[in-house]
């Protein structure tokens, strides 16, 4: 849309110079008018995007305060919900014994969470470092 609304200046700039009459003049001035305030609307929309996208990055990165521990006895799809917002992904996952084993990692902050279900319900959730880690 940016560039397009530049096109349309520079258009209309040209048509400008040549133009002889006064009505098709102000008509002209009119659209260069409209074009450059829609350009300047974009460009602060586009600022403000990138600003509010760095603050849920700053929160993915600032997880220390992230408690593992309140998913026990939540769902396993709940949990897992849980971890994806917070910016984890699983790394891992292996069965053992009927229970199923997943190591969720963090891009950002490099931790690491070892989550423990069985029935589709978690039984266990701690941050680990090690084997699933990486």
């Amino acid at each position: 849309m940016k560039v397009h609304m530049l096109a349309l200046g520079v258009i209309i700039s040209v048509a400008l110079s040549g133009c002889q009459n006064p009505n098709a003049n102000k008509v002209l001035l009119g659209a260069a008018a409209v074009g450059a305030v829609g350009t300047a609307y974009y460009a602060g929309r586009k600022h403000e995007k990138h600003k509010s996208d760095d603050k849920s990055e700053d929160s993915y990165r600032k997880d220390d305060s992230y408690d593992p521990s309140q998913l026990v006895d939540k769902s396993l799809s709940r949990a897992e919900r849980s971890l994806s917002h917070h910016g984890y992904y699983r790394q891992q996952q292996e069965n053992k014994h009927g229970n199923q084993i997943a190591y969720w990692n963090n891009r950002d902050s490099h931790h690491c969470i070892k989550l423990k279900s069985r029935d589709e319900k978690v039984t266990a959730a701690q941050r680990t470092y090690g084997h699933g880690c990486s």
